[in-house]
């Protein structure tokens, strides 16, 4: 995993991190499966790959982030523009994102597969770009440390969230974006919304 990205920082093996129980029921918000445009049902954790590479896009205090790396059984890079030493869970690697520009992850020595981003895109800005322009350029920003098929998986998690971003159109935007559609994934959306939920597909309690 050491070569995954240019910088390295010291941390716990992510295997080796034993999450609270509340975070793991809090992760219901990964494993709700939801009827899609396609008429699939799927869940945001699906669209995982189990064992790749997993960017946690404002990671936080690393805990969700890492659940679901250890669920799926992925390489983990955190990213946020908090210093590390704020990260109560660490792993090995970690990235800082700039608060005023878009994530840039060029430097990636190999790309990620997947990104996640939860209760994270509602707070972007930038202060030379309106709100949504400026959601639209994080997103691309993440593109950067993907693979040409990888996906952004945007998560949230509270109602707030959510109104934030229909508010903006968001979904609307990326899905009138070449290099957006078909690339971001929201749960949930207006494909998915609550009252299509379909059931919660699995615990990650233990």
């Amino acid at each position: 995993m050491a070569d995954i990205i240019n910088e390295e920082t010291r941390g716990q093996d992510l295997n080796r991190i034993k999450i609270p129980i509340g975070t793991l029921r809090r992760l219901s918000h990964f494993t709700t499966e939801h009827i899609q445009a396609s008429g699939e049902r799927k869940s945001a954790i699906d669209w995982i790959p189990e064992g790749g590479v997993l960017i946690d896009i404002g990671c936080g205090n690393g805990d969700m982030g890492i659940a679901v790396a250890q669920k799926k059984k992925c390489q983990l890079i955190q990213a946020d523009i908090l210093d590390k030493r704020q990260i109560s869970f660490k792993t090995n690697h970690f990235v800082l994102i700039d608060s005023d520009s878009p994530p840039n992850f060029t430097n990636f020595k190999t790309p990620a597969d997947t990104a996640i981003a939860a209760d994270v895109l509602d707070k972007v800005g930038y202060p030379d770009q309106d709100p949504a322009q400026a959601k639209i350029s994080f997103l691309k920003g993440i593109l950067t440390g993907l693979k040409p098929d990888g996906k952004i998986i945007v998560v949230s998690t509270r109602q707030a969230n959510k109104d934030s971003l229909s508010k903006l159109k968001i979904e609307d935007l990326v899905e009138t974006d070449p290099d957006l559609l078909n690339r971001v994934i929201f749960y949930p959306s207006k494909h998915n919304d609550a009252g299509k939920l379909i059931k919660i597909s699995e615990s990650f309690d233990r």
